[in-house]
């Protein structure tokens, strides 16, 4: 996962094609790591942050916020392990759900963020 992550970040990744002949727009790719919307009034910004320097991701599940570091050398199986544990961690918890902050007008919470 970070070797994909990275090349996206520095534009290595191969272009894609359809059916192997008509090349893929890749434009948008930057925004799948390392990125984040951020409220501000009228219309949000996109943040987006050096992937060489944050190696974590953000899981929400279950109304609950975790983060979880992405060493180089975590295994595709690893990760998976550990999405599970989420899964099931997440379930013992029944805080009040993430998505009531952002319930009333987008201008309101931005401004009471």
């Amino acid at each position: 996962m970070n070797v994909l992550r990275l090349k996206i970040a520095d534009a290595s990744l191969p272009q894609d094609n359809l059916r192997g002949k008509t090349p893929l727009c890749a434009s948008a790719y930057k925004y799948v790591f390392n990125t984040c919307r951020i409220p501000a009034p009228t219309q949000d910004v996109i943040g987006i942050w050096k992937a060489e320097e944050n190696n974590h991701i953000v899981i929400l599940a279950n109304n609950c916020v975790y983060k979880m570091d992405l060493p180089a050398e975590m295994t595709s199986t690893e990760i998976m392990a550990h999405f599970a544990w989420v899964k099931e961690d997440a379930k013992k918890h029944t805080e009040v759900p993430l998505g009531t902050l952002t319930a009333v007008h987008r201008d309101t919470w931005t401004t009471g963020r």
